[in-house]
C-alpha cells in the first residue's frame, strides 16, 4: 500500500464530513468574526450630571430602535466611554433610546440582611431616557438629568 493512499472506509468518511466541514467554513466566513455587529461600530464618551453635579457611579445604555447590539458604559464622576471598561460597548449608527441609571457611590448595607451590601449606593437616577440619532462616527454625548 502507498504511504498516502487511502482505505475504502476513510474516502466514504470523507465524503460524508467533507462537506460538512466545508460548509461551517462557509457560514463562518460569511458571518465574520468580531463582536456580532452587523455595521461598523463607533465609541460614544461623554458625562452625566444630576442637576449640574457629575453622577458618580452608574450606567448608561445605548438602546438601538431597529436590529442591532446594545452599546453600554460604566458612569464614574460624571464621566462614560464606549470604549473603555470590561463593561462597555460601542455602537452602530442609528437610532437609540438613550437610558441612564446613576446613584450616589456610598456603600449602603440592606436593613433586611446586614451581610447584604449594595456597592453603588442610593439610587439617584432611575432609568432616565432620551432618544438621539447617531451618525457613524465617534461622538462626545453630555447629559444633565433634572432633580425631581
Amino acid at each position: 500500500m502507498l504511504p498516502f493512499s487511502r482505505t475504502p472506509d476513510e474516502s466514504s468518511r470523507w465524503k460524508l464530513i467533507g462537506p460538512a466541514f466545508l460548509g461551517a467554513i462557509v457560514i463562518a466566513l460569511a458571518t465574520g468574526c468580531g463582536n456580532g455587529m452587523n455595521g461598523a461600530s463607533f465609541n460614544v464618551a461623554g458625562t452625566v450630571t444630576h442637576g449640574g453635579q457629575p453622577v458618580p457611579v452608574g450606567y448608561i445604555k445605548f438602546i438601538p430602535k431597529g436590529s442591532g447590539t446594545t452599546g453600554f458604559a460604566s458612569i464614574r464622576d460624571g464621566k462614560f466611554d464606549t470604549s473603555t471598561g470590561k463593561k462597555s460597548r460601542g455602537i452602530e449608527a442609528g437610532e437609540y433610546t438613550i437610558t441612564v441609571d446613576g446613584f450616589d457611590g456610598i456603600p449602603v448595607v440592606d436593613p433586611n440582611d446586614p451581610n447584604e451590601l449594595f456597592g453603588n449606593g442610593k439610587q439617584l437616577i432611575s432609568r432616565y431616557s432620551i432618544e438621539k440619532t447617531f451618525l457613524p462616527k465617534d461622538q462626545e454625548l453630555s447629559i444633565d438629568v433634572p432633580k425631581r
